[in-house]
């Protein structure tokens, strides 16, 4: 991420283009269930371990939309989940600056979205069980 710039919707985070070591773009972690490269588990403990750190390091995260998070492979096989959109608030007002002041509602923010998350992940993969295509944002 390069911080904080001006653009055309207003302030916002400018990061890289999430690729592969192949250059190739990485997928959604649900995409990745989906065409059988990651097992259900697999995944659903990549978000296990990433909100484990989201917590650690009380970061603040707001969306609950499963196409935010992609699985990023390197040479060796290796992978590692990244989150492209939904940290931090969309605008900066005094419940947010207070937040971020304390660790404490931080966590407790962020827990509020992992729920989220969870449940909307639950219900794709039982959508997906169906044979339904849906993707959940929140």
């Amino acid at each position: 991420i390069y911080g904080l710039v001006e653009t055309n919707r207003g302030r916002g985070s400018i990061a890289e283009f999430v690729q592969d070591y192949d250059g190739r773009p990485s997928r959604q972690l649900h995409t990745c269930v989906e065409e059988n490269i990651l097992d259900i588990g697999a995944a659903e403990e990549m978000l296990a371990e990433f909100f484990a750190w989201a917590d650690r390091c009380a970061v603040a995260l707001v969306t609950a939309n499963i196409d935010n998070f992609l699985c990023q492979f390197d040479r060796e096989g290796r992978r590692r989940l990244v989150m492209i959109d939904g940290f931090g608030p969309a605008s900066m007002n005094l419940k947010w600056r207070i937040r971020l002041a304390l660790p404490a509602l931080t966590r407790l923010r962020t827990s509020k979205t992992r729920q989220r998350v969870m449940s909307n992940w639950q219900r794709w993969s039982s959508d997906r069980g169906n044979g339904a295509a849906s993707h959940t944002k929140g």
